[in-house]
């Protein structure tokens, strides 16, 4: 392989001439075991590498035990080279897995080590995590491995019941009924768990919910020590909305402890296209942006930008937007028209505070319609949130 580096002067001798060339590019010319520059008196100098070797690359912790904590493995290795080494990367990409290594350069014919400790908690049975090692440009990565076997622990009710609310423990605490297609229902549940020392009633009929939203709770005392299954039903033809949508109610009780409890839902109603034939599908309505990213660019935080969005009905029939759905309460999205023709267009103003948000913002708004092909478009923009400059 050869790289050139131009404007460089150099004399290449020919063995049968005399003659030189004198403004031509340097050659550097690779050969094991290194590298070597041909210079002006003709003669080659070698360029010193660094050669990183691990004394291993895998390690098996056979069966440890959940219960005992956290393990670690350690992989030296040597310089073998002739110039010195660094680490300029180790990634596991796995929180389980927790990296450290030699932050100095190591010389030539000297140690350096990568630690891993690896986090068995929740994470019974078999396992082999790989960790990639970067020595920088010019180096090709190491892959290390761990692997071993997890002996579960013994689990009591708080693993089984992890969200704590005074005396209450919940499976959830979010009951997420996911995608629901519009004017059906769906149903989903909870496990209600009481740790204290009292029984405890919950108040069905002092608990407010939404017209939408069905609850039944059996039993509605429960005892310490005991269990309470909550089931709901979401009924999506009393919710004249599309998209996803987070919301959350009180369950009463008369719990010592707090007993007002919060309980968050959420669904994801659709408009149903798996009857639409191809035909239907081709003569139906589409939905274009001229783009789906903007940049704000650099904003104070009591700034208030907007963004425009232009929507083109490109389809064969009429384009109704269904809902705008923000991110967060930091943004808003207001549109001209909620009804296309085919060939029709309306813009899209988003509009953005970002309040007590600083650095890097990314946040999206999802544009609901009935294009078979692409129902929900997220528009997408950027903002970099700082104070201004004394």
């Amino acid at each position: 392989m050869l790289i050139y580096f131009s404007k460089l002067r150099f004399s290449l001798v020919h063995p049968s001439r005399t003659s030189l060339f004198s403004e031509v590019p340097l050659i550097l010319m690779i050969a094991a075991p290194g590298f070597f520059l041909i210079h002006e008196n003709g003669f080659s100098q070698p360029v010193k590498l660094g050669k990183p070797e691990f004394d291993k690359t895998t390690h098996d912790f056979g069966p440890i035990r959940e219960k005992d904590g956290k393990v670690e493995a350690i992989f030296p290795f040597r310089n073998a080279g002739e110039a010195p080494v660094a680490i300029s990367n180790a990634d596991a990409r796995c929180g389980c897995t927790t990296i450290y290594w030699s932050r100095d350069s190591i010389r030539p014919h000297s140690l350096g080590f990568i630690k891993v400790v690896y986090d068995p908690a929740n994470r019974p049975g078999v396992f082999s995590k790989s960790i990639t090692v970067d020595f920088g440009k010019g180096y090709d990565p190491w892959l290390l491995i761990i692997k071993g076997n997890v002996i579960q622990r013994d689990l009591g009710f708080t693993d089984y019941y992890p969200f704590e609310d005074g005396n209450l423990r919940y499976r959830t605490n979010h009951v997420a009924f996911g995608e629901l297609i519009a004017g059906r229902s769906d149903t989903a549940s909870n496990l209600i768990y009481n740790q204290g020392k009292q029984p405890i009633r919950i108040d069905t009929q002092y608990t407010v919910l939404p017209p939408y939203l069905v609850m039944h709770i059996s039993p509605v005392v429960i005892k310490p020590g005991g269990v309470s299954r909550a089931r709901f039903r979401f009924l999506s033809k009393w919710k004249d909305e599309y998209g996803y949508d987070s919301e959350f109610f009180f369950l009463q009780t008369n719990d010592s402890i707090n007993p007002r409890k919060r309980m968050d839902y959420s669904a994801d109603i659709r408009e149903d296209f798996s009857g639409w034939s191809k035909e239907e599908i081709a003569n139906g309505p589409r939905a274009s942006f001229d783009k789906v990213l903007h940049s704000f660019g650099d904003i104070h935080p009591a700034s208030r930008v907007t963004a425009t969005f232009k929507l083109t009905n490109t389809g064969r029939a009429a384009l109704l937007l269904r809902n705008l759905k923000s991110s967060c309460g930091c943004s808003a999205a207001a549109s001209g028209k909620d009804s296309l023709g085919p060939g029709e267009s309306t813009d899209i103003e988003v509009s953005f505070l970002p309040g007590d948000r600083r650095g890097e913002i990314k946040k999206s708004i999802a544009v609901i319609c009935n294009d078979p092909v692409t129902p929900v478009i997220r528009l997408e923009f950027t903002a970099l949130v700082k104070e201004e400059k004394d």
